[in-house]
Formats: structure tokens, C-alpha cells, sequence
């Protein structure tokens, strides 16, 4: 059940609480709340702009503990790019450079500790063009 506004958690009206999305979602379950976004394939076209949004939303009162896992469909000798906003501050700008293959950062979940009342914008793109992207998020609200 989505939690709107209730127990200290952010106004999640207008969000996708089964789907995917660039909004959070709040889970409140018997062992806590939880939280989660999924973007959906995410297509990028051209190279003209590495940083594509592929989440973004705004925290309630809750700190969150959470994973950012993303994929992409690149292979080798391509640059990809993640980058993490918080309240216009950029905290995260990993560059993976797949020299011959694919990278092993891909497979790492990355760890974030998102404030209260915190504007997050995840951006995600390559140096190749033509490439699908998903990026998840799933962890707690405390």
C-alpha cells in the first residue's frame, strides 16, 4: 500500500506505486516502510548530451537508506555515465569506461544515504548513441 502523506513519509500522490517512473515510491509493510523507483527503458539516441534523467524526485521527513543499481545495453569501447544530484549538488559522477568490455561497475549496486526533504536527480548516458538504460533504486525509509 502506498503511503500518501502518512507516517512521517513524502506526499507520494501522483506516483506509480506498481510501475516504473522517475518518482519514489513508499511501501509501508510490518516490517517498515520501504522505498523504490524503477525508471523503464531509458533510450538514448545520440551523444550530443551524456546525462539523461532517469530519476527524480523530492524525499519526505524520512532519511533513506537505499542501493542505485543501473544497466545499460553497451558493450565495448564505450564510455557510460551515472551521476547522482542532491538539492543541485552533484555527489556521484561515475564515468565507466568499458575499454574492450562491458564494465564490472555494472554489476555493483551503488550505496546512498539520501537526507530529509532532499531533491535527488539521477542522469544516466553514454558516448555511443543508441543505447537502452534502466535505473533502479529500492532500500528503507527510517
Amino acid at each position: 500500500m502506498a503511503l500518501v502523506g502518512g507516517g512521517g513519509a513524502g506526499n507520494t500522490a501522483g506516483s506509480n506505486p506498481a510501475g516504473t517512473g522517475a518518482s519514489l515510491n513508499y511501501l509501508r509493510t510490518g516490517d517498515g516502510v520501504f522505498v523504490y523507483a524503477y525508471s523503464g527503458e531509458i533510450t538514448t539516441t545520440d551523444t550530443s548530451s551524456a546525462y539523461h534523467t532517469a530519476l527524480k524526485f523530492n524525499t519526505g521527513t524520512n532519511t533513506i537508506v537505499c542501493k542505485v543499481q543501473y544497466t545499460y545495453s553497451g558493450g565495448g569501447n564505450e564510455t557510460s555515465y551515472l551521476q547522482i544530484k542532491m538539492d543541485g549538488q552533484t555527489v556521484m559522477n561515475a564515468v565507466l569506461d568499458a575499454a574492450g568490455a562491458a564494465s564490472e561497475l555494472l554489476d555493483m549496486p551503488f550505496d546512498l544515504v539520501i537526507p530529509p526533504e532532499t531533491n535527488v536527480q539521477i542522469k544516466c548516458g553514454d558516448n555511443a548513441g543508441s543505447k537502452i538504460y534502466t535505473v533502479m533504486l529500492s532500500g528503507r525509509a527510517y
